[in-house]
């Protein structure tokens, strides 16, 4: 959110920390897609068991620092895959020296998914993070008059997970494996991965909420969108039109303190 008493951005302790655990989280994600694993009767990829943790950071960053912010944080992390992307096609394309035949074969192997899982996973990651966001926004902005502190955050950390997982696991199983394994397969690693990333928010949910509150208090922060704000994804700009609550009952707090005084 933008700082509304100086009209510039704010400079906060621990959100280039938390962004940067977002990205790193986000881009082993997507190296590690590649790698199927086993789970009993099951097939998943080796990459939900981290992926999940970017939308709990996610949720972060709209309940505590804003939608606007969130908005940034989702186009920055899709850069970082674009580049990484470019790196990894552009490494394949070089020349190879005679004695590293067998290496580059097998970099080959290993490494000759990762532009497919990347590029699907970009568009996989920018539709699920923004439809979580959005819904995790909207949803705080309806909740916060009868939620006023925040008991039941849980509603609209997992509500917004359970969509936003929905359309991020849809679009990166059937775009990266479809034609490549069984169908049955794809639908099933679909489902898999769907419910244990919203099983992973669902249990951080007591650690999210230490954390949310942590940081709103350590940052003095706690941004909700109005209805003057836009939610559109196409956009980089900090919105003034977040309002901070923290801001708003401190204002109410030295009114009450003042009244009290003068009585």
């Amino acid at each position: 959110m933008a700082d509304t008493s100086s009209g510039s951005p704010r400079a906060f302790k621990y959100l280039d920390w938390c962004i940067t655990a977002f990205v790193t989280f986000l881009l082993i994600s997507n190296v590690i897609a590649g790698r199927l694993v086993q789970l009993g009767p099951f097939v998943a990829t080796s990459a939900m068991f981290l992926f999940p943790f970017t939308y709990i950071l996610s949720d972060i960053f709209t309940e505590v620092y804003g939608y606007s912010t969130s908005r940034r944080v989702v186009w920055f992390g899709a850069l970082a895959n674009a580049i990484m992307l470019l790196m990894f096609l552009f490494a394949g394309s070089l020349p190879v020296p005679v004695f590293f035949k067998d290496g580059a074969a097998a970099y080959s192997v290993v490494m000759g998914l990762v532009p497919r899982v990347v590029l699907f996973s970009i568009l996989a990651y920018i539709v699920g993070s923004f439809a979580n966001d959005i819904v995790m926004s909207k949803i705080k902005m309806a909740m916060v008059k009868w939620d006023p502190t925040h008991k039941h955050l849980w509603i609209r950390t997992i509500g917004s997970t359970v969509v936003g997982q929905f359309f991020d696991s849809l679009i990166f199983i059937f775009g990266v494996f479809l034609f490549s394994i069984p169908f049955g397969a794809v639908v099933t690693m679909f489902l898999v991965q769907w419910i244990v990333k919203v099983l992973v928010e669902v249990i951080m949910t007591p650690a999210t909420y230490v954390v949310v509150g942590a940081l709103k208090k350590a940052e003095s922060v706690d941004a909700i969108s109005t209805e003057d704000s836009s939610h559109t994804p196409f956009s980089l700009t900090l919105e003034n039109a977040e309002k901070n609550l923290l801001a708003e009952v401190k204002v109410v707090e030295k009114v009450i303190k003042k009244a009290v005084t003068k009585k």
